[in-house]
């Protein structure tokens, strides 16, 4: 019976999946869709420093006007003149770049930079002759160039060298004529390229390429060292089967990165899907329609939705990319006489990172809306026919904006473009997307999800082609004003920290902002949406979104540590004794302490499977089955019953301190005669069967040990009572460690990131729950834990709490994470002394409620257990002082998982400038 239950639950579990896979490849539909639409929009006429004078949305700034002057100089040189780029790292997290040039002594661009024109606009010189490489959004620090002539040589070589810190990431590479590459990074690897130049060799952390031909991207994405490398390129593709078919043979094409990164987000987020599954096929209290339980799983399900979009996003950017080089230009000339204007070729933007922006703007606040109303209780699939009115007069009103969008684009070409093909382009895609979203809505009703996904997404398919349009023309290449440039995506940002301050508001509150101060926390909402790098804030644009939404995600996952703080206090606060109510303590301990165990609670981290799989196998055997029946026995004694064991518990350990002294009487007896030696024998056998018998009680057929009797159930029948006194102890007790991982986290990721607050946000307050929360978990499911008393419980969890650590260490393939076994160890201390004296305060805590000393520990426990509880504490504190004086504060940083690479952001493509 129990084997048919577990075979359904997994079944459900292996359909759940397949569902969420539906939605994905619709996604990257979605997304194929919306890169047609931009590439065969009309393309917008940007200034060039040659070129006639053209009506375009784009200004010409200073930084251009320098610019065209080295260009104009440029021009006065061979167009065949090979351009070199050398990249090599370094050990010392920095990477060295080297560009070079061979001119003719006697040309302009030789002459001014011999003169030292280029040496106070570095940034316009490097532009016009090699293209600037961004290395992770971030240029090189250049030097001065240096000219170097040869003796009795026409020729001069120009030499400029910089560098830049050496940051996983996207790498961008834009050619200005003809270039050789050559990179090589010793502590990095290459996990995707993308391009149009021609591949000579690639490896694992090398990458040979060369390019004859002006304006053609390169885009190289870097993870750490350790990760597993992959990728593919795009040499030239000139048909769509052409395009498949050198898809195909690479180990991981487009299609296998995207599912990869709906893996890394699923292993993200390991613990709350877990907890959603759960709802799906896990006994009471999960599958309830009531309680506060069923508020965390609505706000779980919203949030894990969120997450998997911003981890698949980012990696359907190669696939839009790739859409546009599949068209012959053949084709593109037959499409530019039908529409009558230039189509853009090349999409300014993917489509991925529109859809993105749409669901910001459109989705994101209807779902949030629906959220907190708790509007998703309703009937999800269900439909009216005011909705099908006012969804028609949007979806009307913003097709008609986007065709006079397209006609006024199309305008600036002076082509006197067609109003049919302007308004039947934007319909097209409306009715594509349309579709998208029924299937979409189909999926959500036949698994079971219960969230009103149809009518959101209906809007957002309305006013997609207008959002395309605008977001094409504020990322359409050169400088707009900056007010004009930041208004879209600092609107876009805005609204995504308001949604996620709303969600976070009603988690913690259970009420909504009130209307005074939600427009208060407009302009906070604006600060921390705006990129405060220095080398971004100048230039902040669509593709800063990224890394915006990925910090918003962890703050999402603090959310949801919010909500759960906050479930367990509404349902913990009356007393869990009767079988079922046990029942659902365990179902619901297994999954909030997998949650801990596995270290992703944040939605940051990305754990191995390694360690996923260890922390399920170890919480599994912290929470066992039959521990429910013998808590019900516990938690059911009368007073005088308690007392009883908890007196017999302390006699026993006094009885069995006493037993050196009788054996040592009964060998000097011996001595004495029979007599003597008898009385001598059965006395101590007597003290000896008194104190090693537990004197099991059954009750329902359960057999419970004095010591689980006295000491199993903490001082409190209620849960939250004793979670709040564990965590508060927790906290105590985790105080030094936590904060000098506090001291070295802020130190490592604070002011020189693009959102510093969020970034200080999401990385402090994990660590202060690391320790609070395992003490928290610990006092609320204290009766179901494996063990008899406080003590051996604890040392259960602090399994849960190492094994996961120790099996990745032991697992991992790459030389490199052997060095870690010293954090391992170092943490193992800490969690060691830290369980320790979690579980030896829990049964003071005990002995203390019933007015006992607390010296009496001494005879419930074993002597050697409290040696070993002082010895750990000395080793552990005499480590952490050794670790601070050599090495300073960083190893106590609590991330000690190896982490798998993050999902790259995007990079611009050519014409998006900055």
């Amino acid at each position: 019976m129990k084997l048919g239950v577990m075979g359904e639950r997994v079944r459900r579990c292996v359909g759940q999946a397949a569902w969420l896979l539906v939605l994905v490849v619709l996604g990257a539909l979605a997304s194929l869709a919306v890169t047609g639409f931009l590439l065969v929009g009309p393309g917008i006429p940007v200034p060039e420093c040659s070129g006639p004078a053209v009506k375009s949305p784009v200004e010409q700034t200073e930084l251009d006007d320098r610019r065209c002057a080295w260009e104009r100089a440029v021009e006065g040189i061979s167009p065949d003149a090979m351009r070199r780029v050398d990249i090599k790292g370094s050990g010392n997290d920095t990477t060295e770049v080297r560009l070079s040039i061979v001119v003719p002594s006697d040309s302009t661009l030789a002459q001014d930079t011999a003169e030292g024109k280029a040496a106070d606009e570095l940034i316009p010189f490097v532009d016009a002759v090699w293209g600037v490489p961004t290395f992770a959004g971030t240029q090189p620090e250049w030097k001065v160039p240096v000219v170097i002539v040869g003796q009795g040589s026409p020729q001069t070589e120009i030499v400029l060298s910089g560098t830049v810190s050496t940051r996983p990431g996207d790498w961008d590479f834009y050619s200005k004529g003809p270039t050789t590459l050559q990179l090589s990074l010793p502590t990095m690897r290459l996990r995707a390229v993308t391009t149009t130049w021609h591949v000579l060799g690639r490896g694992a952390d090398k990458l040979s390429a060369e390019t004859r031909k002006r304006g053609l991207q390169m885009s190289v994405t870097v993870v750490s060292a350790g990760a597993k490398p992959a990728g593919y390129s795009l040499p030239g593709i000139s048909s769509a089967k052409e395009l498949l078919s050198s898809l195909g043979p690479d180990a991981p094409t487009a299609g296998r990165d995207v599912l990869t990164a709906v893996g890394r987000a699923l292993l993200a987020a390991a613990g709350w899907v877990a907890l959603l599954l759960a709802w799906q096929a896990g006994p009471p209290p999960f599958g309830t329609g009531t309680g506060p339980l069923y508020r965390l799983k609505r706000i779980t399900g919203a949030v894990v939705l969120v997450h998997l979009t911003i981890w698949v996003i980012p990696w359907l950017g190669p696939l839009d990319y790739a859409l546009g080089s599949a068209v012959p230009q053949w084709r593109w000339d037959e499409l530019s006489k039908w529409l009558s204007w230039q189509p853009a070729k090349l999409a300014p933007l993917p489509g991925a990172l529109v859809l993105l922006v749409t669901a910001i703007l459109v989705m994101v606040p209807r779902l949030v809306i629906a959220l907190v109303r708790g509007g998703d209780t309703d009937d999800p699939c269900a439909w009216s026919r005011m909705r099908t009115v006012r969804l028609g007069l949007g979806a009307a009103g913003a097709l008609a904006a986007a065709a006079a969008a397209l006609l006024a684009l199309a305008d600036l070409q002076r082509s006197g473009a067609s109003r049919v093909a302007a308004v039947l382009l934007p319909s097209v895609l409306t009715v594509l997307l349309a579709a998208v979203a029924v299937s979409a809505y189909f999926v959500a009703c036949r698994a079971g999800w219960r969230i009103r996904l149809l009518p959101s997404l209906m809007w957002a398919a309305a006013f997609v082609p207008l959002v395309a349009v605008g977001a094409s023309v504020h990322s359409g290449g050169g400088e707009l004003p900056p007010l004009i440039r930041w208004s879209g995506p600092l609107l876009v940002g805005t609204v995504a920290v308001l949604a996620t301050g709303v969600v976070a508001w009603w988690a913690v509150t259970d009420s909504r902002p009130s209307r005074v101060g939600l427009p208060l926390a407009v302009p906070v909402a604006v600060l921390l949406a705006l990129a405060w790098d220095r080398e971004v804030l100048g230039r902040f644009g669509w593709w800063d979104l990224h890394e915006l939404t990925r910090q918003l995600d962890g703050v999402l996952g603090l959310v949801l540590v919010a909500a759960t703080v906050k479930a367990l206090y509404d349902s913990g606060r009356s007393p869990a004794t009767d079988p079922r109510a046990l029942r659902g303590l365990r179902a619901l301990g297994i999954v909030l302490m997998f949650i801990m165990a596995s270290g992703n609670f944040s939605l940051l981290t990305i754990p191995s499977p390694v360690t996923v799989g260890a922390a399920a196998l170890m919480v599994w055997m912290l929470f066992p089955y039959g521990q429910m029946r013998r808590a019900a026995v516990v938690l059911a004694q009368s007073r005088e019953e308690y007392l009883g064991a908890l007196n017999d518990s302390v006699r026993m350990g006094t009885l069995r301190r006493s037993l050196p002294l009788l054996r040592k009487a009964a060998h000097a007896a011996v001595a004495d005669g029979p007599p003597a030696d008898t009385r001598a024998r059965r006395r101590l056998r007597s003290v000896e069967r008194a104190s090693y018998d537990v004197r099991p009680v059954p009750a329902d057929g359960e057999v419970v040990r004095v010591h689980q009797r006295a000491f199993g159930a903490y001082t409190s029948p209620e849960p939250w009572k004793r979670a709040i006194r564990t965590a508060a102890n927790a906290a105590v007790l985790g105080a030094p460690w936590t904060l000098l991982s506090l001291a070295g986290a802020v130190v490592s990721a604070g002011f020189d990131h693009r959102h510093p607050v969020l970034a200080v946000l999401t990385t402090a307050v994990p660590i202060l729950l690391t320790w609070v929360g395992f003490g928290l978990l610990y006092g609320y499911f204290f009766p179901v834990l494996r063990g008899e008393t406080g003590l051996t419980k604890a040392l259960w969890m602090w399994g849960v709490m190492i094994v996961p650590a120790a099996l990745q260490v032991v697992a991992s393939r790459d030389p490199s994470h052997w060095s870690s076994w010293t954090g391992t160890i170092l943490y193992g201390l800490q969690a060691l002394t830290f369980a320790m004296s979690l579980g030896l305060f829990a049964d003071a805590a005990v002995l203390a409620a019933n007015r006992m000393h607390l010296g009496r520990l001494t005879d419930i426990h074993n002597l050697g257990f409290i040696t070993a509880w002082w010895s750990s504490v000395a080793v552990a504190l005499a480590s952490g002082v050794a670790t601070v004086i050599i090495a300073g504060v960083s190893p106590f940083v609590l991330d000690i998982f190896p982490e798998a690479p993050q999902a790259p952001e995007p990079s611009a493509s050519p014409s998006a400038g900055v």
